[in-house]
């Protein structure tokens, strides 16, 4: 992944379902087989470059549904300008992750920050960080987050926020 746009595609992917992703050196990822490479499970990705978002609105990896469980490797690069706004139950870079691993990766939060509301229950009102916003067994190595912007939920009860990662 060398760019923002490759990152929003991946993002994109795994949000729908990713039936197919399409790559453009060696072959397209076939998604739809067995259970066991469900959700990119056993797929390894990498970034190939510093990552500039430049403040725009960022949908995260991984939704309540499409829990990403695949193995993310920066490779020493920064992911730089996060920012998510809206109803969103899980915000960060990557929103749901599960089972796999993140690693190698920064990423700088842009000014305006992290401010979302949920459109689930109570149960998730707004679970933030600013690489994750829920983990659930995933392995998270080598990362780091820096920024000076907020990280808001608009629940009073319900939500989570931390710096890296918002719910475990």
């Amino acid at each position: 992944i060398k760019d923002a746009a490759e990152l929003a595609y991946f993002a994109n992917q795994v949000n729908a379902g990713g039936k197919e992703l399409k790559v453009t050196k060696g072959s397209d990822i076939d998604n739809t087989g067995s259970d066991s490479k469900k959700n990119f499970s056993g797929y390894y990705f990498a970034l190939s470059a510093d990552i500039k978002l430049d403040g725009g609105e960022w949908t995260p990896i991984g939704t309540n549904s499409r829990v990403f469980c695949g193995h993310f490797d920066g490779k020493g690069h920064t992911v730089e300008g996060l920012t998510v706004t809206g109803i969103i139950p899980y915000a960060g870079l990557f929103g749901n992750v599960a089972d796999g691993t993140i690693c190698n990766l920064g990423v700088s939060l842009h000014e305006d920050g992290i401010k979302v509301n949920s459109s689930t229950p109570v149960s998730a009102g707004g679970i933030v960080g600013q690489l994750a916003g829920r983990n659930s067994n995933a392995l998270l190595c080598n990362c780091y987050v820096v920024g000076n912007g907020k990280i808001e939920t608009g629940s009073s009860s319900g939500c989570d926020a931390g710096g890296i990662v918002g719910a475990i």
